[in-house]
């Protein structure tokens, strides 16, 4: 008689360690499920302004999401390897999918808050400044000129509310820049003109010291000028 003899120890033996690797199987797989959940929820409660803040680690975490749409591993698969490949290549993905998740969870918390903070500062900081050079603004400046620095901080305020910190790194940033050319502008403007107010003021008082009067006070050459 030919073929090879199988005694039934080692056919138990082999039921049972397939049975016991179905159920390990079975584990990964609704721990895959949990995680699969929680990275759901956490991407459905982030805000489109924290989404594009840390695009990076949501589309990583929306790509692992594709990637492990399908289980690795079949529980009624009638070969043990078969059974220890799904295992090992669920685990992989738990350890992947667990450390994603850490990343993400990481840049929506901590990193956001230290974000938000810093933009919080870095806004009132501009709001005060262009608070403290908006009457000097009007002095030399059009309505319509100094109304979008009102504009700016309106939009920058939005871009703050809607967590939008990257958005808002590039829109801030600019404005600042802006406004510091803005602002030495008007200040060297104004400084000349406070210079021909003292010459005009020396000048008429040594008028008046030799007897001149003065017909009516100075103007502008235009209206809008100062």
């Amino acid at each position: 008689m030919s073929g090879v003899k199988v005694s039934n120890y080692e056919l138990e033996r082999e039921t049972a360690l397939r049975v016991e690797r179905q159920r390990e199987l079975q584990i990964c797989q609704q721990q895959m499920g949990g995680l699969r959940t929680r990275l759901h929820e956490m991407l459905a409660a982030t805000s489109a302004g924290l989404q594009r803040t840390f695009a990076a680690q949501v589309a990583e975490s929306q790509n692992w999401l594709e990637q492990t749409n399908i289980p690795a591993g079949n529980i009624d698969a009638g070969s043990l390897s078969s059974l220890e490949a799904g295992i090992a290549q669920e685990r992989a993905n738990i350890a992947r999918g667990e450390a994603i998740m850490h990343k993400l969870s990481d840049a929506l918390n901590e990193q956001a808050d230290a974000m938000g903070r810093e933009f919080a500062n870095r806004l009132a900081t501009f709001e005060s400044a262009w608070y403290a050079r908006r009457e000097l603004l009007q002095q030399w400046r059009k309505p319509e000129e100094v109304e979008q620095w009102t504009n700016a901080i309106t939009n920058l305020k939005r871009l703050f509310g809607d967590q939008a910190y990257r958005d808002m790194e590039v829109v801030l940033s600019l404005a600042i820049s802006n406004f510091a050319s803005e602002v030495n502008e008007v200040e060297v403007l104004e400084a000349k003109h406070q210079k021909r107010l003292y010459l005009l003021d020396a000048l008429q008082r040594v008028c008046r010291s030799m007897g001149f009067k003065e017909i009516q006070p100075p103007t502008s050459e235009r209206p809008e000028q100062r």
